[in-house]
């Protein structure tokens, strides 16, 4: 290999180290439910055969502790929509902030292994809309997952993915000052959103210029 062919190698693998380091992957999972349970009694009419389909995406964060993870700063975007709502139109929640809660336990200190989405529009200034019927802004949305073989996570960081075969108990909690309504999930899938653009167009032309350097020497 030639000096060329040397130098850009290395440059290649320097600038590769900083991106690795400083940028965290971004997980997007997306999920379906339907409704399990309703908080008051005049919900279960309004959510009766409704459910809920949405995605979010979080940036993988880690800790030093090897069984509890806190993170306010990993969910970077959250969107909902609640579908067959018997008398009026389906509704849609659209919430994006860095202030959401996600906890993450390894279960060899709880027992189980659970991983916790909790938001609060009021507490980290999210915006959104409300449930169908206009029966109150969202005060609280809360997805709970949880493992009783603690089976799914090694540590607690969180997740590069999720798996609804996973857990026992996977559901998405909204609530508002005049109850809640608590859907079972049924689906729940996750993808490692790709490195960035610029990444990969400076190792494509570390790669052209290798080829370069190689086709000069031929």
């Amino acid at each position: 290999m030639s000096k060329t062919r040397y130098l850009v190698a290395g440059i290649m693998m320097a600038a590769f180290v900083p991106f690795t380091a400083t940028h965290a992957a971004v997980v997007a999972v997306t999920f379906e439910g339907e409704i399990g349970l309703t908080g008051n009694p005049t919900f279960e009419t309004i959510f009766a055969g409704t459910t809920i389909s949405g995605v979010f995406t979080y940036e993988t964060r880690a800790t030093a502790s090897p069984t509890l993870g806190l993170y306010f700063d990993a969910l970077t975007g959250f969107s909902a929509t609640i579908h067959n709502v018997p008398v009026g139109a389906s509704d849609t929640l659209d919430y994006s902030a860095s202030g959401a809660a996600m906890t993450v336990v390894n279960g060899s200190a709880s027992g189980y292994d659970e991983f916790r989405l909790s938001m609060q529009p009021t507490r980290d200034g999210l915006t959104g809309s409300t449930l169908p019927l206009m029966q109150g802004d969202v005060i609280a949305i809360n997805l709970l997952l949880e493992d009783h073989d603690q089976s799914v996570f090694t540590d607690a960081n969180t997740p590069g993915e999720l798996s609804l075969v996973n857990f026992e108990i996977a559901t998405i909690d909204l609530s508002n000052s005049r109850g809640n309504a608590i859907f079972d999930l049924v689906a729940l899938d996750s993808v490692v959103v790709p490195l960035p653009a610029a990444l990969w167009l400076f190792l494509g032309a570390g790669a052209g210029l290798l080829a370069r350097t190689r086709r000069v020497r031929c």
